[in-house]
């Protein structure tokens, strides 16, 4: 199925994070400040541009589906490109929104405190992940703060467990603590050894990826041939769509 977006159309990635996909179903899209507010778990990927009370969406006016395969130099740098191309999305409708400067990717918009459920029209997934392991897709983003990767690998592991799958701990926090050892370093470096620096902490975390992945699950696909994971989701709202986008392939 495809969703014909209008000019208002907002997306809202989550990458592969199924703890948080749930809590969507359940409590709506929220701010920071909201899930405090509301009591909701909420792990951050980056820290430094939106505020608290802000969440970003893509706005379906700045993307031009019928050109993804003409991916440009600004094609490349947009939020859709980087997010709703890699990974589960909300598709969202008749929400106001604010296209300021404030915003971090050219095709960004901004939507204060929540989005309830209510406004979720549909759940998009690219089409090529159809048929794709779930320890072949990628589980963190190239955030550099330290502490969001912890708290979203602390998020996924407590997730697994709901599956009665225990992660080796060991292996976990070796690898935590060589992320945290690097960052620190960065405070007190020159600039050729910021470059080596660097380079560490994103092997490192290329590394705590695969872990997540892995644990994840070698033998389970994402989206099969034959459907969905085996888990039930439950929401707060029935959302009708569920769109294996070929415009995202």
């Amino acid at each position: 199925m495809e969703y014909k977006y209008n000019s208002d159309t907002l997306m809202h990635g989550i990458g592969f994070n199924f703890s948080r996909f749930e809590s969507i179903l359940k409590h709506g899209i929220l701010s920071y400040s909201e899930s405090i507010s509301e009591n909701v778990k909420l792990c951050r990927n980056f820290y430094g541009h939106n505020k608290d009370d802000e969440i970003s969406f893509v706005r379906g006016l700045y993307i031009d589906t019928k050109n993804d395969v003409n991916i440009t130099y600004w094609y490349k740098l947009s939020a859709y490109y980087n997010f709703i191309l890699n990974g589960i999305s909300f598709i969202v409708e008749d929400v106001p929104f604010n296209d300021s400067d404030n915003v971090n990717k050219l095709d960004e918009v901004i939507v204060k405190d929540k989005v309830g459920v209510d406004k979720i029209r549909g759940i998009q997934i690219p089409s090529k992940y159809q048929d794709v392991l779930l320890s072949d897709v990628s589980y963190l983003f190239s955030s550099k703060s330290c502490i969001n990767i912890k708290n979203i690998c602390d998020d996924y592991i407590e997730f697994m467990k709901g599956y009665g799958h225990y992660p080796d701990m060991v292996s976990y926090k070796k690898l935590i603590s060589l992320l945290s050892s690097t960052s620190k370093a960065f405070s007190n470096c020159t600039l050729e050894e910021e470059k080596l620096l660097v380079e560490n902490f994103n092997a490192i975390l290329k590394t705590l990826d695969k872990y997540i992945a892995i644990n994840m699950g070698t033998e389970i696909y994402f989206i099969s041939t034959r459907g969905w994971l085996k888990k039930k989701y439950t929401s707060s709202q029935e959302i009708k769509k569920i769109v294996l986008c070929n415009n995202c392939a």
